[in-house]
């Protein structure tokens, strides 16, 4: 199935089992070269489909997405004569589609960048929506650029290959979209093979509309950040040990106890989202020190002057946007 992305450049989203085997042949009108940018995970099992493109394997793992792997990325493509009529192809998860599509963005101001995502996680979120970057001095995705794909290529065979903590990994980004929809049964379909595509763009509908009408996160779109904030601040305090949808299914917790301190959400409300992150077998929120928690929160690039812009759910279905004070929310952990 394809679903068509509205945005400032219109773009595809392509799901489909065996989606990966048809890429090159999509490439073949993107230009005379393609370099297509993957870890040292990912290469190994998928970098044969690509037999025409010139190759890049990067270190796998967040502690390795950084200018130093975007410098890597930009070196290539100089070294290799690549121009603007050129294309970048971003093969892996979150981590290595983020970084190839920030350094499509920035190379020449800007070339074509096609995203294959193959983790659960990237496939439902991270490749839609344009959003690329890079950590920085301590901080989440500090650095980056709104930059939309050419095409999304979601081949759903690749999440036979995924190891358990890798599922979990995406359900973590997926109970987010139950939660902001109220659509509870949306998850069931994951766990089913004859209906992992209908799932996948099931979510990938749910970020659609969202980023269709606020692409440059300006307003609506904060709503996606719905665990992200908290969540950063888990993935920091922990080295990255914790993933990132996990962290984010811990961050939507801390938000919902957050919720019923500020009286957004009453306790029946958040029960219910608790019930809904138990189903799932998401973690508790570890027990860090308040000051060490407060402090990583506020590395978040969402924070104002006045304080951070927290996505903090009222029940299922409903979510809303509340600046709180660093006092205000230290009281509230």
């Amino acid at each position: 199935m394809t679903i068509k992305i509205c945005a400032s450049t219109p773009y595809e989203v392509i799901i489909e089992k065996g989606a990966l085997d048809k890429t090159e042949e999509l490439l073949k009108g993107y230009g005379s070269k393609v370099l297509v940018v993957s870890d040292s995970n990912v290469m190994p099992i998928y970098g044969s489909k690509f037999n025409n493109a010139y190759k890049l394997t990067i270190k796998a793992g967040e502690k390795h997405k950084n200018l130093k792997t975007i410098e890597l990325i930009l070196k290539t493509l100089q070294n290799e004569g690549f121009t603007r009529s050129d294309t970048v192809v971003g093969l892996g998860g979150g981590v290595v589609g983020d970084m190839a599509a920030f350094a499509a963005s920035i190379y020449m101001r800007g070339i074509r960048y096609v995203a294959c995502p193959t983790s659960l996680l990237a496939m439902i979120d991270s490749s839609v929506g344009g959003k690329t970057g890079v950590d920085f001095l301590g901080s989440k995705n500090m650095v980056g650029s709104f930059y939309q794909p050419s095409c999304v290529v979601c081949d759903t065979e690749c999440l036979k290959t995924l190891p358990e903590r890798e599922i979990k990994n995406g359900m973590g980004e997926a109970v987010k979209y139950a939660v902001l929809t109220g659509d509870e049964e949306m998850l069931s379909d994951c766990l089913s093979a004859d209906k992992v595509e209908g799932f996948v763009a099931k979510c990938v509908t749910a970020k659609k509309e969202i980023v269709e009408a606020d692409e440059k996160d300006k307003g609506v779109r904060a709503l996606l950040n719905l665990g992200h904030t908290f969540g950063h601040a888990i993935e920091k305090l922990s080295r990255f040990k914790i993933s990132h949808g996990v962290a984010v299914a811990m961050g939507i917790r801390v938000a919902t106890k957050v919720a019923v301190g500020a009286k957004v959400a009453t306790k029946e409300n958040a029960e219910k989202i608790e019930g809904l992150l138990d189903r799932y077998f998401m973690p508790k929120a570890i027990e860090y020190k308040k000051e060490d928690f407060i402090d990583a929160i506020w590395l978040d690039k969402k924070r104002t002057a006045d304080g951070v812009n927290l996505v903090l759910p009222e029940k299922l279905g409903v979510c809303k946007i509340v600046n709180m004070t660093k006092q205000e929310v230290l009281k509230l952990l």
